[in-house]
C-alpha cells in the first residue's frame, strides 16, 4: 500500500529525478550518481560497523543518521560504486527533512528518472531495505 508522501519529500524526488532526465540515457544517469558518490565525504573505517549495516543488501551498505533542531540527516558508504552513488542519492534526498516528512519514503524517484528498471532485482531489494532503514531511523527521532 503507498501513502501519499510530504509534499517536501515529493518535491526534492522530483527535483532529483527531472536533473537524471536531462541525461539522455539510463548508463548516463547511474555514472552521475555514480560520480557524485565518488565526490562526496562518505564515513570512516570506524563508522562502518554492524549497528549501521543495512540488513537485506547484498553489498555491504551502511547508514548513519543523525537528528537536530527536528531535521534528519543521513551519511552513508558502500562497497560498490554503483550502490553508493544510489545509496549516496537517497541519504542526500532525505537528509535536512523532519522525521514526519520522511515517514512515507518511497523510491518512486528511481522510477520517474528510468532507473528502477535498470538495476537488478537485488539492488532493488537493497534500496527499499534502505528506504525502510531511513523511515525507521525517522521515526526513531519523535
Amino acid at each position: 500500500m503507498k501513502f501519499p508522501q510530504h509534499p517536501a519529500l515529493q518535491a526534492r524526488q522530483h527535483a532529483l529525478s527531472e536533473y537524471l532526465l536531462i541525461l539522455p540515457d539510463a548508463s548516463e544517469r547511474l555514472n552521475a550518481l555514480v560520480a557524485h558518490a565518488a565526490r562526496q565525504t562518505g564515513l570512516t573505517e570506524e563508522e562502518k560497523i554492524p549497528a549501521h549495516r543495512v540488513e537485506g543488501c547484498v553489498s555491504m551498505v551502511w547508514i548513519v543518521g543523525s537528528c537536530e533542531h527536528g531535521l534528519c540527516s543521513f551519511r552513508s558508504a558502500a562497497d560498490s560504486s554503483l550502490v553508493a552513488g544510489l545509496v549516496g542519492a537517497m541519504a542526500e534526498l532525505c537528509s535536512g527533512l523532519s522525521p514526519e516528512e520522511l515517514e512515507h519514503l518511497d523510491l518512486s524517484w528511481l522510477e520517474r528518472s528510468g532507473l528502477w528498471n535498470q538495476i537488478s532485482p537485488t539492488r532493488q531489494r537493497g534500496l527499499s531495505a534502505v528506504a525502510e532503514t531511513i523511515r525507521n531511523f525517522a521515526a526513531s527521532c519523535h
